[in-house]
């Protein structure tokens, strides 16, 4: 194991220099306060990763979708929504997967206290390369909403 008090002759390229400022940049400063904000988090209470999770979602749940996003939903009996996400092979390289992933994780982050608690949610994106983290946003809102009232309507009239 090196030691961390070498005098390598590359050590000075390989250590940050006091010097240098941290950018300024619009985007530089979404990111840190995205990161500052602590209502974002994701954490595992609220994913979805059980294969038997997502196969009663799908036969016991509801169905709503848009253009941009398909979702199964089911009730749960926490306080919170949880989310499970499903990116086949048909939307591309993996790259591109991971990067809807991303975005589909980064929309729930954002309005997750807005949709209503109880529900387990499987996000299944549509297949458009166009698709925003904005877009997500509203599908999300919208969907979720509309299946919460189809599944409170369910079970008034099995009661």
């Amino acid at each position: 194991m090196p030691d961390s008090d070498s005098n390598h002759p590359d050590d000075d390229a390989r250590r940050p220099h006091g010097n240098i400022q941290p950018l300024s940049s619009p985007a530089v400063q979404s990111i840190t306060e995205f990161q500052s904000t602590g209502d974002q988090k994701f954490p595992a209470q609220l994913r979805l990763k059980r294969n038997w999770q997502f196969r009663n979602i799908y036969g016991l749940g509801q169905r709503a979708g848009d253009d941009h996003l398909l979702i199964f939903a089911a009730t749960n009996d926490q306080c919170f929504s949880r989310i499970g996400l499903s990116v086949s092979r048909k939307h591309g390289s993996a790259p591109t997967r991971n990067r809807k992933k991303r975005r589909l994780r980064q929309a729930f982050r954002t309005i997750r206290h807005q949709i209503p608690a109880g529900l387990d949610l499987v996000l299944v994106p549509r297949q458009r390369n166009d698709s925003s983290v904005r877009d997500y946003q509203s599908s999300l809102l919208r969907l979720t909403q509309k299946l919460a009232r189809r599944i409170s309507a369910d079970s008034n009239t099995h009661e």
